[in-house]
């Protein structure tokens, strides 16, 4: 399952250095649950034909990965997002600061939306 999530992200940061026959088969096998027989005969090629277009896929978007981290550097973010939140919830806030702590709550939420 860990390691379905973590292709996933990487076709959402790097999806366009595949072709376009390497990114609808990686699609339908990572985000659709396609069997390898089912996209063998979507394609008319061979089951092992279907295993090792995907396995190149991965190796692509792993080498982009390796070189330009965007992954890697997300999660840390995340990480780092949701530590400054829980950080926010051990303070004891005055009243009349409250606002500022929700307007904080609030952009820290929109960074892990945007992310």
């Amino acid at each position: 399952m860990k390691e379905r999530l973590h292709i996933s992200m990487l076709m959402d940061y790097y999806s366009s250095f595949l072709t376009d026959k390497q990114r609808e088969m990686m699609r339908l096998h990572y985000e659709e649950d396609y069997s390898l027989g089912e996209i063998a005969a979507i394609y008319h090629i061979s089951r092992q034909g279907a295993y090792d277009s995907i396995k190149k896929g991965e190796a692509v978007l792993q080498k982009h990965e390796q070189y330009l981290g965007l992954v890697k550097k997300q999660q840390q973010l995340n990480c780092k997002i949701k530590e400054i939140q829980h950080q926010l919830t051990q303070l004891s806030i005055p009243a009349q600061q409250q606002t500022v702590m929700e307007a904080i709550e609030k952009l820290l939420c929109e960074l892990g939306e945007l992310s």
